[in-house]
């Protein structure tokens, strides 16, 4: 009894410095005090996603409101909620980032987009479509294994963010099944990414949680998983670095069936932090892919503190190396697609 009592103790003060710090920051009481859902949507009427862009880094973002949700439901709104953009940086950004194959052909072509159409599964449905495209071996990522191309839902720079729950439908467009005869294995290819910190601010000790579909035996008709790795990163000029790694091999990714997803996210150090990965397939069970305890910030920060909370990070992603690209390509994939839908972000843990 006593041991719990100490730690409801500790827990209440590191609460009450949380809110203290919160305050000082934006003269406003931290809102994770009060539950709370940031957006909901399923892209149905009145919501827009972006045609793409042929320009490397560019930046754009959803719009309008899903009327066939209950609010928080509305896109524009939502990039002036001060949860998580305050307009304090000029690294603040809320919305779609791409970062295609530079040097698209022909010249003036889009190379990525994130659109809202029909689902392919149900004619009476809208959904998120995520597709990349036109990946020759060009520009600046030419002959470079990994060069990547991207789509992706970003919160860059918010404010603290001490946890989040994320739920979201994503189906695999079936055609991505050639990556189960990739010549190799491979682990880039990414979905989500929570990170602590900011390269874009060249912040030092940042750290990311990233969730990826990995091949991890090199034969043809070989089974995608699912990779879930923590990794650190101190010098701007030197690699990340893994701390943990779930390697989950015993549920089978499948494609072209949807998913009901949920992630948790929590900051915390190897006793405090932790994060949740579980998927449940169309018509089928729950299987838990990740219950992790561990550090969801930089465990070589100088005393020990956070410096930054989920300040970083991609709830929606389309994120693959040139390599992968390649064998798209060999096999007829001239578009890689991934579909989101039922998005939702919640404060607090169920």
């Amino acid at each position: 009894m006593q041991r719990k009592v100490i730690s409801i103790f500790l827990l209440l003060a590191l609460a009450i410095c949380a809110k203290e710090i919160y305050a000082q920051c934006t003269g406003t009481d931290p809102w994770w005090y009060t539950p709370a859902t940031l957006i909901q949507s399923g892209f149905e009427a009145n919501t827009q996603g972006s045609n793409g862009t042929t320009k490397v880094d560019d930046l754009d973002s959803f719009h309008g409101q899903d009327l066939s949700v209950d609010p928080p439901n509305d896109w524009d709104a939502l990039l002036e909620d001060v949860r998580i953009f305050a307009g304090e940086s000029e690294t603040e950004f809320v919305g779609i980032g791409y970062e295609a194959w530079k040097n698209p052909s022909p010249p003036g072509a889009d190379s990525a987009s994130a659109t809202i159409i029909t689902d392919p599964t149900d004619g009476g449905n809208k959904v998120v479509q995520f597709a990349v495209w036109r990946v020759e071996e060009v520009g600046a990522y030419s002959g470079a294994e990994d060069g990547p191309g991207r789509v992706e839902f970003d919160i860059y720079d918010a404010p603290w963010i001490p946890q989040v729950w994320l739920t979201y439908r994503i189906r695999l467009n079936p055609d991505l099944v050639a990556y189960t005869d990739y010549p190799g294995t491979y682990t880039f290819f990414q979905i989500h990414e929570f990170g602590t910190g900011s390269l874009s601010r060249d912040d030092t000790y940042t750290f990311r949680v990233s969730v990826a579909m990995q091949k991890v035996d090199s034969g043809t008709d070989k089974p995608i998983t699912f990779y879930i790795n923590g990794e650190k990163y101190i010098d701007p000029s030197g690699p990340y670095v893994s701390v943990w790694i779930v390697a989950y091999t015993s549920y089978n990714i499948p494609f072209g069936t949807w998913l009901s997803a949920e992630a948790g996210w929590s900051l915390g150090d190897d006793t405090s932090g932790r994060f949740y990965y579980a998927v449940t397939p169309a018509g089928g069970s729950k299987e838990v892919i990740c219950d992790v305890t561990n550090w969801t910030y930089n465990p070589d920060i100088p005393g020990g503190e956070p410096l930054y909370a989920l300040d970083n990070w991609n709830p929606m992603k389309l994120y693959y190396g040139h390599a992968l690209a390649d064998w798209f390509e060999s096999q007829g994939v001239d578009t890689v697609k991934v579909y989101y839908d039922d998005f939702k972000i919640d404060f607090h843990w169920p």
